[in-house]
């Protein structure tokens, strides 16, 4: 029998636009971490990483100023077809897009630290030292990014403890469930959409992913959600009006219903919201939403 192959592990360490970090380091678990860059990242220093052979430079340039840090993911050198080449650090990213930090956007990846480009060229240095060998890519650049409203861009403590508990959680959702890692995906791609009523029927496609329905949706979607994230009540009464409310804008908007520009932003953004906090619980649960789930939901 042939001896299983042995994958080195590489490191990956991603450029991420619009976060910040208090602290040089959060360490998420022991494959993915979040790095400060200790010095700011300029022109100067993405042109250096192009002459040592990153040939996308030009396109992030504009951006440069407002790098802050990395996503530094410990990943195997061949993409594991188990989670379809979703790889640590895109998960991460999934994981702050639903705390709400919406506005980071993930754009290159190094094999080695961008701490090592940021600030090696200094104002009038006639002769800056030469990067290493660069091997890297764009990853997940786009011109146009729609960013829900009430996005934050400094991450607090109580979001670094709720990564920590729950990211391997997250990790092993994606590899076992399809439905779910459809929704995920769907809760990070809408912002790079065309327009906003194909945003809003993309953020739906993952929110009916999650219960797996193909009949009476408007009443069950309502129902269920209502139960799954508010208490028994009033509280849950009032959520069941808003989810079957918000239902009726989505229909209105992947139709081509009549619906002001407000209305439309406002129905992408609670239709965030919703999916955001139906992935949230499933992660919290520790595995894609069952029957069972639903049932205690809203008889337990």
């Amino acid at each position: 029998m042939e001896k299983a192959k042995y994958i080195k592990p590489i490191k990956q360490h991603i450029l991420v636009y619009g976060l910040e970090l208090e602290c040089p380091s959060i360490v998420v678990n022991d494959s993915v971490r979040l790095n400060k860059l200790l010095q700011p990242l300029t022109v100067s220093d993405l042109a250096g990483a192009g002459q040592a052979g990153f040939r996308g430079w030009t396109a992030i340039a504009p951006f440069a100023s407002g790098c802050k840090c990395e996503i530094e993911s410990l990943e195997a050198a061949e993409v594991n077809p188990i989670s379809d080449g979703i790889s640590n650090a895109f998960l991460l990213s999934c994981a702050l897009n639903l705390m709400d930090y919406s506005s980071h956007v993930p754009l290159a990846s190094s094999n080695y630290s961008w701490n090592t480009i940021a600030g090696h060229r200094k104002e009038g240095d006639d002769n800056p030292p030469k990067l290493p060998d660069f091997t890297g890519q764009l990853v997940d650049y786009y011109i146009n990014v729609m960013v829900p409203k009430g996005s934050l861009n400094k991450i607090s403590e109580n979001d670094i403890s709720w990564l920590q508990t729950h990211f391997d959680s997250l990790s092993a959702i994606v590899r076992q469930s399809d439905p779910f890692r459809f929704a995920l995906e769907a809760s990070i791609d809408w912002r790079y959409a065309k327009n906003i009523r194909s945003a809003i029927a993309r953020l739906w496609s993952g929110i009916e992913a999650l219960y797996g329905l193909h009949t009476e949706l408007v009443y069950r979607i309502s129902f269920y959600s209502a139960s799954l994230l508010a208490q028994r009540g009033e509280a849950r009464i009032e959520k069941f009006k808003q989810v079957k409310n918000l239902y009726g804008k989505r229909s209105k908007a992947v139709h081509g219903g009549k619906l002001s520009d407000e209305a439309l932003v406002q129905a992408a953004n609670d239709s965030f919201r919703l999916l955001r906090d139906l992935l949230k619980r499933s992660i919290e649960i520790g595995h894609a939403l069952t029957e069972d789930d639903l049932n205690e939901a809203m008889f337990g």
